[in-house]
């Protein structure tokens, strides 16, 4: 058999849960905790930490995580208004949670009120529960600061829901 009826054969008989899906939406929430140390005496380098809860809307034609909590934490370090941005992003569903860690740049633009600190960059799914379980993918993000406790932001990505390992799934003897 050649090459390309194995490949025809793999692709027709290939599981539909195993295919690369794209899925996109919009998240919102507030800043729970903010803190900024400062790491030079002129106060021009500082690492700020942030949490936050929000909620996420599908933007695809999917329910992927529709109405799912979103819980977000991350560091950056800010020196002349940007630097690097890292952390962890939680979705909380019904059915189980799926979790990424993300990378990208931070700005910070201050206000009468205070700093607005927003993020642009990638994230990657690293673990997930219930019919979250066995998800990969990875993609991008915006986020805006509207407030000094609100934000919102867009996300974009692939996502591949993987088969369950058949040795952790199989039934036990008796």
């Amino acid at each position: 058999m050649n090459l390309l009826r194995v490949c025809t054969v793999l692709a027709v008989f290939a599981p539909a849960s195993a295919l690369a899906e794209d899925h996109s939406g919009k998240f919102s929430g507030k800043f729970t905790h903010q803190e900024m140390m400062p790491l030079d005496q002129q106060g021009q380098k500082m690492v700020v930490g942030l949490t936050s809860t929000g909620s996420n809307k599908n933007t695809d034609k999917t329910d992927f995580m529709n109405d799912a909590q979103v819980v977000w934490g991350g560091t950056t370090v800010i020196e002349q208004g940007k630097g690097p941005e890292q952390g962890i992003i939680t979705l909380v569903a019904k059915d189980g949670t799926a979790s990424a860690v993300f990378t990208g740049t931070a700005t910070m633009q201050m206000q009468q009120d205070g700093p607005r600190i927003n993020g642009q960059g990638t994230w990657e799914v690293v673990s997930g529960t219930g019919a979250y379980e066995n998800y990969k993918g990875k993609g991008n993000y915006t986020r805006t600061a509207t407030s000094k406790t609100d934000f919102e932001g867009e996300w974009k990505g692939s996502l591949t829901k993987g088969m369950r390992d058949p040795e952790t799934t199989a039934s036990p003897r008796r």
